[in-house]
């Protein structure tokens, strides 16, 4: 889920070119749902039969864990948010023709 929003504003130098300037912002969280590991190599050899870890990962808001604290079901996790997001000012000229 996320936002974009842009400000700006152009002054017309005649008609055909015009000089511009705005402001953006981009707000965007990535939740992911799913990873898998395609690539496991040791000393440059493929080595993806023996990964210690679950190939497949299903990430979720709540997982049942043992007495130990470790997932009950190894091939879920904890679900986290990365943030995306940015801002910025554009400068430019625009020619119509």
């Amino acid at each position: 889920m996320g936002f974009k929003g842009v400000l700006g504003m152009e002054y017309k130098l005649n008609d055909k070119l015009s000089v511009f300037t705005e402001i953006e912002g981009v707000y965007l969280n990535i939740k992911r749902k799913k990873s898998k590991v395609t690539k496991y190599e040791v000393n440059g050899n493929d080595a993806l039969s023996t990964y210690p870890g679950p190939i497949e990962v299903t990430y979720k808001d709540k997982i049942q864990v043992d007495q130990s604290g470790n997932p009950v079901n190894a091939n879920e996790a904890l679900s986290t948010t990365s943030p995306y997001s940015k801002q910025g000012i554009n400068l430019g000229f625009t020619y119509y023709f």
